[in-house]
């Protein structure tokens, strides 16, 4: 099986912790529930992995692992009709087989990708490294820089089921502070007074 972790320690980013569980999950239920016992994580931190066509262009999708799939609420959201990935070509087009799904092949080959913003929400996410019995837990901020950053489509699933607008609102990242323009412009000043 493949094993894409290198593509992510090559990039220079760090595997936190890396499980090896006993036997492949047959569910994605089954899956949370060991790697909860493995690394002591959340439910909410493991992610699951989706190989969608967007009109035959390949697309993951990165959703917590509890999230039912709903691919009209995602198509919503992004604008594009969706539907699953035929799965006899997903092998061959994302890199790993369905049950051993990684979202790590996509910058590698090409694959766009879209994530629920409740993922980013979380400091340090489990994601599948390519082979069945190998979980990944990284940095959530890692893994969006390592897949393209800003390239990543994030998504509010919550609020397209609900009727809403479909992309997050801006907001601020954590541990970054805002400034307004009636705190800023007086900043500028002080700062550009000091300088000269």
């Amino acid at each position: 099986m493949a094993n894409y972790e290198e593509n992510f320690t090559k990039a220079g980013f760090t595997v936190i912790k890396r499980c090896t569980l006993e036997t492949s999950p047959a569910n994605p239920r089954e899956r949370a529930e060991m790697i909860v016992k493995a690394l002591g994580v959340g439910r909410e931190q493991i992610v699951k992995g989706m190989a969608l066509s967007a009109k035959g262009s390949p697309l993951t999708a990165l959703l917590p692992t509890d999230e039912r799939p709903d691919l009209k609420a995602i198509g919503r959201v992004l604008g594009l009709e969706l539907e699953y990935f035929p799965q006899e070509q997903i092998e061959t087009i994302f890199g790993c087989t369905l049950e051993a799904f990684s979202v790590l092949s996509a910058p590698q080959r090409k694959i766009a990708v879209a994530a629920d913003g409740r993922i980013f929400d979380q400091e340090q996410v489990v994601i599948a490294s390519g082979d069945p019995l190998v979980e990944l837990l990284v940095a959530s901020e890692d893994l969006r820089a390592f897949l393209g950053g800003d390239a990543v489509r994030i998504v509010d699933l919550e609020s397209a089921r609900q009727g809403k607008a479909g992309l997050i609102e801006p907001r601020v990242l954590k541990g970054f502070r805002d400034y307004l323009p009636d705190e800023m412009l007086p900043r500028q000043v002080m700062i550009s007074t000091i300088t000269q």
